[in-house]
């Protein structure tokens, strides 16, 4: 072989020995026996389904990371409101906060009231009136100079 029939790989030949390729399916689509050949493997014409593929692509794949971003920002949207350190239960505690606070604020006052009582038990001398008062209620006794009276319990019915 001589150098001017050689041919040299290059660009042009790649894209040479395509353009036959291509012309040799076009005259094959157009004989008797275009009804054998199958369509999906033939070669087709370079770009028609590549620039679809690539819109296809452009689309989806932004739209894939919207999605998993838009699905990621509702997981902790939704644990912010409603999770186990969310809103709700920030709103759940202080209600229950007020109420332990209440029933703190009564327990202070029996408390004080109790500590009251002990300390007039407690001075050197003992508050009589409060001593018979607790024997009487401890005893379920009463003084016979002491007044009773009964009342009528409110009709049942």
């Amino acid at each position: 072989m001589t150098a001017a029939t050689r041919r040299l790989p290059s660009r042009t030949h790649k894209s040479h020995t395509i353009r036959e390729r291509n012309e040799r399916i076009d005259a094959c689509h157009s004989s008797a026996f275009s009804v054998l050949i199958k369509s999906s493997f033939t070669f087709l014409p370079h770009g028609s389904r590549m620039v679809i593929r690539r819109r296809i692509r452009a689309i989806l794949i932004p739209l894939a990371l919207y999605c998993i971003a838009g699905a990621l920002v509702g997981y902790f949207v939704w644990h912010a409101r409603y999770g186990q350190r969310g809103e709700e239960a920030k709103t759940a505690y202080k209600a229950r906060i007020a109420e332990k606070t209440a029933e703190l604020n009564a327990l202070q006052n029996e408390h004080k009231n109790w500590q009251q009582r002990i300390d007039l038990m407690q001075s050197d001398s003992v508050d009589k009136d409060l001593l018979e008062e607790e024997a009487s209620i401890l005893l379920d006794r009463v003084d016979r100079r002491d007044l009773v009276v009964f009342l009528k319990s409110p009709a049942k019915n």
